[in-house]
């Protein structure tokens, strides 16, 4: 055998053999691989990721680290076991749950604000006896605001009855700001500023949210409806590129939550740009639509919590929603 072979193989097998030592003692000891590339993270619950060969090793900002293999989803998980008693703001403890891995049911994904994505995240809060789900934290006037949206519809109505596609003067918004309003306890939320630009086909995903940001209600109010964006953003970017236009969503498969949880015909907060008649819909099919305003469809109310709300228990998930109180 040739000499210079042979010296190759030596030096293969040496290498080979330090690749699996590094990794077996990375994933028994949840150390870090000495053969790695250290990615730095700016804010959430991950300080830092090693990249290996074959494992992760994740530092959390609770001192916590995991090694995991390639492929395995991760989130830090909360060790300070909060309660009630621990004035703990329920918007900080969600802002805890901000994840890397977007497939994770349990986390927080940063896209133009927090959002939970995919078809069955752990976002269910119970709110006066009845169960919403979490769209999302934003930030307004240095708030971080926590988005719901009820979990089932109140009914069949018309965006606006005079068939003007003018959210602040609709006659839904007067109904949800007057007589269902009726229904919550103020205390608890807040009044916002909505978006209420109108939508365009042609946009893709990663442009919708800054065209409807471009226009916001004169007044503030407590309840709205979801914008385009809360939709579309759901399904994470790995399943539905964010090049992906408008018109073309509904070719992407159905990893929505928001999806999962409507199914039917639902108005938007958003008014068409091209018919000073319409307004956007939700189809059972997936596709977001146009069509008059004087039409009835389902409505699912959408608010925004109080920022002084205290987390008191739950995990999320629908059996054990989120319960919160303000002291």
């Amino acid at each position: 055998m040739n000499k210079g072979f042979k010296i190759t193989l030596i030096v293969l097998g040496v290498l080979v053999s330090v690749i699996i030592l590094d990794t077996i003692q990375a994933k028994i000891f949840d150390n870090s691989p000495l053969l790695k590339i250290r990615e730095n993270l700016d804010g959430g619950s991950i300080d830092y990721i090693d990249k290996g060969i074959f494992v992760n090793h994740y530092h959390c900002n609770n001192n916590e680290d995991v090694t995991t293999w390639k492929k395995t989803k991760f989130a830090c998980s909360i060790k300070e076991e909060i309660n009630k008693n621990e004035n703990s703001l329920f918007n900080n403890y969600l802002l805890n749950k901000i994840c890397v891995d977007k497939d994770t049911n349990n986390c927080l994904v940063k896209e133009n604000g927090y959002r939970f994505e995919g078809s069955s995240p752990n976002n269910y809060v119970l709110l006066n006896n009845e169960l919403w789900r979490i769209i999302g934290i934003f930030e307004f006037e240095q708030k971080n605001l926590i988005k719901l949206i009820k979990v089932n519809s109140i009914g069949e109505f018309k965006w606006d009855s005079k068939n003007i596609n003018d959210w602040e003067n609709s006659s839904l918004n007067n109904y949800l700001n007057t007589d269902y309003l009726n229904n919550l306890d103020t205390s608890l939320l807040e009044k916002v500023n909505w978006n209420i630009e109108t939508t365009n086909y042609l946009l893709d995903a990663q442009n919708i949210y800054s065209e409807e940001i471009k226009k916001e209600t004169q007044e503030k109010y407590y309840v709205g409806l979801m914008n385009v964006s809360d939709y579309i953003l759901a399904n994470p970017s790995t399943n539905c590129l964010r090049t992906t236009k408008l018109m073309d969503y509904y070719k992407c498969p159905k990893d929505n939550w928001l999806y999962d949880n409507i199914k039917t015909h639902s108005w938007t907060i958003n008014p068409c740009n091209s018919l000073p008649t319409n307004a956007n819909f939700l189809e059972p099919s997936g596709h977001i639509a146009d069509n008059k305003v004087n039409v009835e469809y389902s409505v699912y109310p959408v608010i925004y919590l109080n920022s002084a709300l205290k987390y008191n228990a739950g995990d999320g998930t629908i059996d054990n929603p989120y319960v919160f109180s303000l002291n």
